[in-house]
C-alpha cells in the first residue's frame, strides 16, 4: 500500500525506505491556494510557505541598511546590531496567518502535506560589511550571530505553536563554491545554528539545514541554474533520473530544485521533472 506523504517525509528524515523518493519545490511564488492546487497536480510531498510580508516590517539581517551611513563596515555592522537588539525578534503574529490557512485548506481537501517554514537568519550572501567583521572585529560578528539566533529561535517558537514539522535554519554562505572559509563558518556559524537546530528538535520538529545533525537528508540537487534553465526536456529529464538514482538508498533525499524554480525555468522543463520522478517510480500520471 502506498504511504501517505507524511509517511513518506517522515521515513526519508529517519533514514527508512520510504516507498519513493519524496518530491516538492521550495519556491514557486503563487499564492495559498495555487500551491495547494500544484502541490495536488504535481504530486508534492510537502510544502514550503514563508510569512506574509507586512508593510513597515524593518529588515535588521545582514543586507539591511542601517539609519545612519559610515564609511566603516565594521560601524555599519554595530548599527544593524544596534537596531537588531532594539526590535521585537518575533515574527508579527498577523504574518503567520498563511500557516493555520493552509491547514485549514488542506483539511477541507482531505490533504496532510507536512509544512516548511523558514526561521534562516546565519547565511552571509551579499554580506560585504558582515564578511568583512568577522575579519577585522570577530566579536561584533559574534554578537550579530548572536542576534541571528534570537529572530531564529523565536520564529521557531512561533513556528512549533502552529504545528509546522520543519524549520528552515541556518542560511546560504555558498554559490559554486563557499564564500567564506570552513574554519570561518565552524566559528562564527556552526555553534548558533546548533543551538537552533537542539531546540527546534527538543520540539519534536525536525531542523532542515545542510550542515546539521549526525545523518544528512539533502533537499534538492537539480541543477536549476543552468539544466533547468536552459538545457532541452530530454537532458532535463535525464539530469532528474541520475538525481534520483544517485539520493536513493535508505531514504536521505528529496527531490527538489537546488534552489528555486524561477522564470528562467521554461514550463516543459519543469514538466520533464515531474515526468523523470513518475517515470523512475512508476507513477500514473495526473491530470
Amino acid at each position: 500500500m502506498p504511504m501517505t506523504s507524511r509517511e513518506r517525509v517522515e521515513a526519508t528524515f529517519r533514514h527508512g525506505e520510504p516507498d519513493r523518493t519524496p518530491v516538492f519545490e521550495y519556491v514557486l511564488l503563487s499564492p495559498v491556494a495555487d500551491r495547494l492546487d500544484l502541490a495536488e497536480m504535481l504530486g508534492h510531498d510537502l510544502m514550503y510557505l514563508w510569512p506574509n510580508p507586512l508593510p513597515g516590517r524593518a529588515d535588521t539581517g545582514p543586507h539591511a541598511a542601517p539609519t545612519a551611513p559610515a564609511d566603516d563596515p565594521v560601524e555599519r555592522l554595530r548599527r544593524r546590531n544596534q537596531e537588531a537588539a532594539a526590535a521585537d525578534p518575533s515574527p508579527p503574529e498577523e504574518s503567520l496567518r498563511v500557516y493555520a490557512l493552509a491547514k485549514e485548506e488542506m483539511a477541507r481537501r482531505g490533504m496532510d502535506l507536512p509544512l516548511l517554514a523558514p526561521a534562516y537568519a546565519h547565511g552571509v550572501w551579499t554580506g560585504v560589511d558582515l564578511m568583512m567583521t568577522m575579519a577585522l572585529e570577530p566579536e561584533v560578528a559574534r554578537e550579530h550571530f548572536a542576534l541571528a539566533t534570537q529572530r531564529s529561535l523565536a520564529a521557531a517558537e512561533k513556528y512549533t505553536a502552529l504545528g509546522v514539522d520543519l524549520i528552515g535554519v541556518g542560511g546560504d554562505f555558498a554559490g559554486q563554491r563557499p564564500i567564506i572559509s570552513p574554519a570561518a563558518y565552524r566559528t562564527f556559524i556552526v555553534p548558533e545554528v546548533r543551538n537552533v537546530a537542539d531546540r527546534i528538535h527538543a520540539a519534536g520538529r525536525r531542523a532542515v539545514n545542510a550542515s546539521d545533525g549526525n545523518q544528512v537528508t539533502l533537499l534538492g540537487n537539480l541543477d536549476c541554474g543552468t539544466t533547468l534553465s536552459f538545457a532541452s526536456p530530454e537532458e532535463v529529464w535525464h539530469h532528474t533520473i541520475q538525481c534520483l538514482k544517485a539520493g536513493l538508498g535508505r531514504g536521505g533525499h528529496i527531490l527538489c530544485a537546488s534552489n528555486a524554480i524561477t522564470a528562467s525555468v521554461p514550463l516543459e522543463n519543469y514538466l520533464a521533472v515531474v515526468q523523470a520522478h513518475r517515470d523512475f517510480f512508476g507513477l500514473t500520471s495526473r491530470t
